[in-house]
């Protein structure tokens, strides 16, 4: 009868490394050889290698966080009929981004549209966030219910009512004089926007 190794035997074999002829097999086939030679149960090991490969393959299907401003896309507002682009923040990751790690440079020339499905009364910090911020509320209608001033290191900005947009710049930007209470901003629906919208 074969005896089973221990814990301690099995972590000290696992800790070998192969020639380097077999450390450039390809992966499948060195961890079919691992699963072959090794003395644990075969079930056990299958089922790790198993769930490990399921993980992998479900972490490359889902959403990746972007890391800065200028990895959000790119998108066309019109703020009262008049086109500006501005960077677009419509999935969850996204939103949590928004100017953080941000310079002041990219702060300055940028515009952050927050998009929602469903109106909402979300919240904001101004962490890891290098310069005054100005946030314009927008409502269901498109229109702007308020503007709110926010300071880098502070916390927990709201708009007054449920919103369906956000609007982010500098207060040195060149828009600063023209976004108001009242003003309209919506973006500008594309043929794909359409199609998706008709499903």
């Amino acid at each position: 009868m074969r005896k089973r190794a221990s814990w301690a035997e099995t972590a000290t074999q696992w800790q070998w490394r192969p020639p380097l002829e077999k450390q450039r097999m390809p992966l499948v086939i060195r961890m079919r050889s691992c699963i072959e030679n090794s003395p644990m149960d075969k079930s056990v090991l299958i089922s790790i290698v198993a769930g490990l490969m399921l993980a992998a393959c479900g972490y490359n299907l889902t959403e990746r966080p972007r890391r800065n401003v200028a990895d959000l896309p790119v998108g066309e507002l019109l703020i009262d009929d008049q086109a500006i682009t501005a960077r677009i923040s419509a999935t969850p990751n996204d939103r949590s981004l928004g100017f953080q790690y941000a310079t002041r440079q990219q702060i300055r020339r940028e515009l952050i549209y927050f998009r929602y499905r469903f109106a909402q009364i979300p919240r904001f910090h101004m962490t890891n966030v290098a310069a005054p911020l100005l946030i314009a509320w927008i409502g269901p209608d498109h229109r702007v219910v308020a503007i709110e001033r926010m300071t880098p290191g502070s916390c927990c900005y709201g708009p007054p009512i449920a919103i369906s947009a956000a609007l982010e710049f500098a207060p040195q930007h060149p828009l600063a004089n023209r976004i108001r209470p009242g003003t309209r901003v919506h973006q500008r629906r594309t043929p794909s926007d359409d199609l998706q919208h008709a499903k």
